[in-house]
């Protein structure tokens, strides 16, 4: 039986939340720094904490959308991402041999 509209997957739910925490105190102990007097946070781990909560709201948005209107866009989404590529190879500087924006 295919998942209900709506419905989150709790195992995936939490295998991603575990990860995006483990991410973000990784991220914290590699930017602590000893015997400093401020003990705030490093401004990549606010960065980050903010992104994950981002995500999940995106991602709490999606899981509510019906998959079958995300497939009438489809079209206009490859459209939409091959026009960014265009503008990627025409406006984008080489920089360790990438192309970046």
């Amino acid at each position: 039986m295919p998942p209900k509209h709506g419905h989150i997957d709790k195992i995936l739910l939490v295998v991603t939340l575990l990860i995006a925490i483990l991410g973000i105190l990784f991220l914290y102990s590699a930017t602590y720094e000893r015997g400093v007097e401020d003990a705030s946070i490093n401004r990549l781990v606010v960065k980050q904490v903010v992104w994950v909560l981002v995500g999940v709201f995106i991602m709490v948005l999606i899981t509510n959308l019906d998959h079958i209107r995300i497939l009438d866009f489809s079209y206009l989404f490859y459209a939409l991402n091959l026009a960014l590529l265009v503008f990627l190879l025409i406006t984008g500087g080489e920089r360790y041999g990438a192309k970046r924006w």
